[in-house]
């Protein structure tokens, strides 16, 4: 009997302070939004594939970033992690959360940036079609704090599509195997911890 009125004496307190945590001077909890975008090339999927596959050089591809150094791990290895700096002068570091040669996919996740974004999680991956191939990026985040969701969800809009189309204008109707010149990729690569 002592135990049931002690819980029975706890249970306002115990909802109290789950009202308190739910709702901070009536606060909005932060959206998860979520931003795709694809796009049809007449290329192979090989070819397509091995334009975006290697994770130490998005700039081959992404016009957003304009240089990256490999931080920790080996490329394209998943725990792989690597710093990069952006088109507008922010900076974004991340890890390689999967990456799959046989369904041509990858996967991050952002662990810092001076964006206003936060739980940045992107996904890209080559589909064959009939007529070559399509390119898809996927990626969910939430705005940083004070950040205006819309304009967020913008900026992210703007560099998946800008990507995409940036692919689809360097490969144009290639069919065949070779890979393309990666020579103006400004990408360094630093000492994994383990090597130094």
């Amino acid at each position: 009997m002592k135990h049931k009125t002690t819980a029975l004496l706890l249970l306002p307190l115990i909802a109290g302070s789950a009202l308190a945590a739910g709702s901070d001077a009536g606060s909005k909890p932060t959206p998860t939004l979520h931003e795709s975008d694809s796009v049809t090339i007449a290329a192979a999927p090989d070819i397509v594939w091995s334009t975006v596959r290697d994770y130490d050089a998005p700039s081959v591809w992404d016009p957003f970033i304009t240089s990256t150094t490999l931080t920790h791990g080996k490329n394209n290895k998943p725990g792989a992690k690597r710093h990069m700096t952006t088109a507008d002068g922010s900076t974004i570091d991340d890890t390689l959360t999967a990456w799959n040669a046989d369904k041509r996919m990858f996967a991050t996740r952002m662990i810092h940036t001076d964006m206003p974004l936060r739980h940045y999680r992107d996904r890209v991956e080559v589909e064959a079609t009939a007529s070559g191939s399509r390119l898809i990026w996927q990626a969910r985040f939430q705005p940083a704090a004070g950040a205006v969701p819309g304009k967020v969800r913008a900026m992210v809009k703007h560099r998946i599509t800008q990507a995409l189309a940036h692919v689809k204008a360097m490969l144009g109707t290639r069919s065949g195997a070779s890979k393309p010149n990666t020579a103006g990729s400004t990408t360094t690569a630093a000492p994994s911890p383990s090597q130094s």
